[in-house]
């Protein structure tokens, strides 16, 4: 037997982040893969196709860095943006049965 399981509060706020995390990664393993694309979604998707180098939907935003970039701490940080938002991950299926993510 390992002995006796270690309470939430006891746990270090690494440890908590990490388990959070395994719980997440469990729950989405569960539950089903494909979800049908909402009425924006597929607007965007049909304007995507029909002119795919369009840049009409993009948002742009120019700063001047006037110190020492962190190239590795910036990759670090938007790493961390896509872990934490499954928006960002999102890819479009098209499929008989209609278009999916």
């Amino acid at each position: 037997m390992n002995g006796p399981q270690p309470q939430l509060q006891d746990l270090t706020i690494e440890q908590k982040r990490a388990l959070a995390a395994g719980l997440l990664r469990e729950k989405a393993g569960r539950e089903a893969s494909a979800w049908p694309l909402s009425q924006g979604q597929q607007a965007l998707w049909f304007l995507h196709r029909l002119a795919p180098e369009s840049a009409a939907y993009h948002l742009h935003f120019t700063a001047r860095i006037r110190s020492r970039f962190d190239t590795a701490a910036f990759e670090r940080a938007c790493a961390g943006l896509l872990a934490r938002h499954s928006a960002l991950q999102t890819v479009v299926v098209e499929r008989a049965a209609g278009l999916t993510q």
